[in-house]
């Protein structure tokens, strides 16, 4: 299972993790138990992953559910004097972060107002080019909607959220949920 999930060491364990190191890595199932896999400093492949049994981590609850999978959605509104909104969808996870691709948004029948109306994500639609899914090395959005490394942080909830340019923040939301967008001309 590809989950991101945080933990804290919170006893004495094989890999002489110090009791209260906070450890960021992805849940793997083995049939004595659950474990953490977690990189080595020198993000080695996959020989470089260290395990360490759950039961030897505190797993906070909302950590937990706040885990990240491939398919998930990210909302990022923003704006001056409009409200813009983006969706993200989250395509392969690594032990750093996730990748993800921006998809198209899809209105709510009846939200419609004056300039103004709800929009929804809508998965798996792709866009063909985006503002924010630029190609290594490319400030235009011209070149394509590749997919784009996030990593992947908690927002003041607690839930999971990445930003683009150090000030603009998405934030995980259900597939059905809805967000506010107008525009102005």
């Amino acid at each position: 299972m590809n989950e991101i999930i945080h933990a804290t060491v919170t006893q004495q364990n094989k890999n002489n993790f110090a009791v209260g190191t906070r450890l960021t890595g992805t849940l793997a199932r083995y049939a004595d138990g659950e474990y953490l896999q977690v990189r080595t400093a020198n993000d080695a492949p996959l020989t470089g992953f260290l395990t360490e049994k759950l039961e030897n981590l505190k797993v906070n609850r909302t950590e937990r559910v706040g885990a990240v999978r491939v398919g998930d959605i990210f909302e990022m509104s923003w704006g001056y004097d409009q409200t813009n909104v983006n969706y993200f969808q989250v395509t392969r996870l690594t032990y750093k972060g996730a990748y993800v691709r921006e998809i198209g948004a899809k209105s709510v029948p009846g939200t419609q107002g004056f300039m103004c109306e709800h929009v929804k994500p809508h998965k798996d639609n792709f866009l063909t080019r985006s503002q924010w899914c630029c190609p290594r090395g490319k400030q235009s959005y011209e070149d394509a909607n590749p997919e784009t490394f996030r990593r992947i942080d908690t927002d003041s909830q607690g839930q999971p959220s990445f930003n683009f340019r150090g000030r603009y923040f998405a934030r995980r939301v259900r597939p059905d949920e809805s967000t506010y967008s107008s525009w102005y001309h």
